[in-house]
């Protein structure tokens, strides 16, 4: 389990360097994209030889259409410019490599207008050629980023087919990373017309977009209809990005997510679309952590659906403010009973069962380990071994060391939503109250240990900043682990970054 882990963490790791190395690392041409003031006549080759498209475009002539992409490539589109719906949708059909990734972002020093800007593909709220996707990687390219764009103007109507209306396509690509944009704006028709509209989409089948990942990303509906769209589907690692109002935000064959806020996520306005904070569709292995999820009328905050003979790891999250059942177990893949569900360390809030392990007539499950969670909750917070409420059976539950309240025991004692459930005082039941997981810390679950992070900030500019940091590191033995999501040491500030704040991410482009 360690060795698959770190396996991960490497690769994301690797994958989410490249996107931080200045332009210089990528050893290909620097094309300049310039729809206001470029020609594709231009060589393209300078910012004041711009062309007005980049390859792939709809529109793109002459010396743009001349050029072949190869890796090492960049193509830099002018910040605070935007490229209407007559230049989409955009086919991306190049591909880059592990040790020459292309790019298609921004140079932060070159824009219109008197201050920095992303560049802008705006649809205009109507559908765009070919198949209404803004960004299509035709021909599964892999080793591509997209950084720092916004995109706004999605439309859809009817019924559109799989892999239509969505912002980025990416079906079959894999090693694909998405960094630092923002996506809003999306509209439809009412009538007869499915929610089918999607920010990022990657693949239902093998190799799943393997090695892609989403980073610093902000998908805010709050200029449209609030109860359509769904951000994320099929893409393997999601983290410190930002989500909220729409009806689905990470949906997928997941691994890693983490890092993210996610709020504000409603049932569609489509009956036949079902609605989740966070969906896991099964993958052999989730890794969920330092989440903030909150104000979740979906469904459910966070579904997954546990794995054949694999194991998934839940620490260090925050739910709270949900209509519904904040994690749910889900047994719908059958094979379960050699599984393992790890819950650590988290903070859950709701009326009723905040933790259920729910039988869809394909369990057992093997073994449940739920330890040292915060359980704010005005009936049976976790619910395994239960048939006549629908639980699953659960064969080896582990279940101790948790702390249960009521919601009104928790305002007495002062864990209040407006301090976002946390700690205040070092004789708070849940402060020095946790079993000591360092070794365990020093294993697989590496990221347990750290200072605690929930959710992450963003700025006017709808830019995801680094997590709000909590102000310790879990201890090594002495003083005692806390329970629940917090770690108290001395005096706590109120955890702040949960809601437009200050900072932001720049990947040197």
């Amino acid at each position: 389990m360690r060795q698959i882990l770190q396996s991960l963490l490497f690769l994301s790791a690797v994958i989410f360097g490249l996107s931080c190395h200045s332009r210089a690392a990528w050893a290909g041409n620097t094309f300049y994209i310039d729809y206001s003031n470029g020609s594709d006549s231009n060589s393209g080759a300078g910012k004041t030889s711009a062309f007005q498209h980049a390859p792939g475009m709809q529109g793109c002539a002459s010396k743009c259409a001349a050029v072949q992409p190869k890796a090492g490539d960049s193509y830099i589109l002018r910040g605070g410019v935007t490229w209407p719906n007559a230049a989409l949708g955009w086919n991306w059909q190049w591909a880059g490599s592990s040790a020459q990734p292309m790019y298609i972002g921004v140079d932060q020093t070159w824009f219109a207008g008197s201050s920095w800007a992303r560049p802008v593909l705006n649809g205009g709220g109507k559908i765009v050629a070919g198949n209404n996707d803004f960004i299509n990687l035709q021909g599964s390219p892999s080793y591509v980023t997209i950084d720092n764009i916004e995109f706004t103007g999605l439309y859809w109507t009817g019924s559109p087919a799989y892999g239509s209306a969505i912002y980025i396509e990416a079906n079959g690509s894999t090693n694909i990373a998405v960094t630092n944009s923002y996506f809003h704006g999306w509209s439809h028709t009412t009538a007869n017309t499915t929610d089918a509209g999607r920010g990022i989409q990657g693949d239902t089948g093998s190799p799943y977009n393997a090695g892609s990942y989403v980073a610093n990303c902000v998908f805010d509906g709050t200029d449209t209809d609030g109860v359509s769209f769904g951000a994320i589907y099929m893409w393997p690692d999601v983290h410190t990005s930002v989500f909220r109002n729409m009806a689905n935000g990470i949906v997928g064959r997941l691994t890693l997510v983490h890092d993210n806020l996610v709020e504000y996520i409603s049932n569609s306005f489509d009956p036949g679309t079902h609605s989740n904070g966070v969906e896991n569709t099964g993958s052999g292995g989730l890794w969920m952590y330092n989440n903030v999820l909150d104000n979740i009328s979906a469904a459910v905050s966070v579904l997954n659906s546990i794995t054949p003979g694999g194991s998934d790891y839940y620490y260090n999250n925050l739910m709270f403010a949900t209509v519904a059942i904040p994690l749910t177990l889900d047994t719908d893949l059958g094979g379960t009973q050699n599984s393992t569900e790890y819950i650590y360390n988290n903070t859950f809030q709701g009326s009723g069962v905040v933790v259920r392990f729910e039988d869809r007539g394909n369990g057992p499950v093997g073994s449940g380990v739920v330890q040292n969670n915060h359980f704010i909750s005005d009936s049976k917070p976790v619910c395994y071994n239960d048939s006549a409420l629908g639980c699953v059976t659960v064969t080896n539950p582990t279940h101790s060391n948790n702390i249960t309240m009521t919601n009104a025991t928790a305002q007495k004692q002062s864990y209040l939503s407006s301090n976002y459930y946390s700690p205040t005082k070092p004789k708070d039941p849940t402060v020095g109250s946790g079993l000591d997981f360092s070794s365990l810390c020093q294993s697989q679950l590496a990221a347990m240990c750290d200072a605690t992070t929930l959710g992450v900030t963003e700025t006017p500019s709808h830019t995801a900043q680094s997590p709000a940091r909590m102000p310790n590191a879990r201890p090594n033995g002495t003083p005692p682990w806390n329970v629940g999501a917090y770690e108290f040491e001395g005096n706590l500030n109120a955890p702040g970054g949960l809601t437009a704040m200050a900072g932001g991410e720049n990947h040197g482009h």
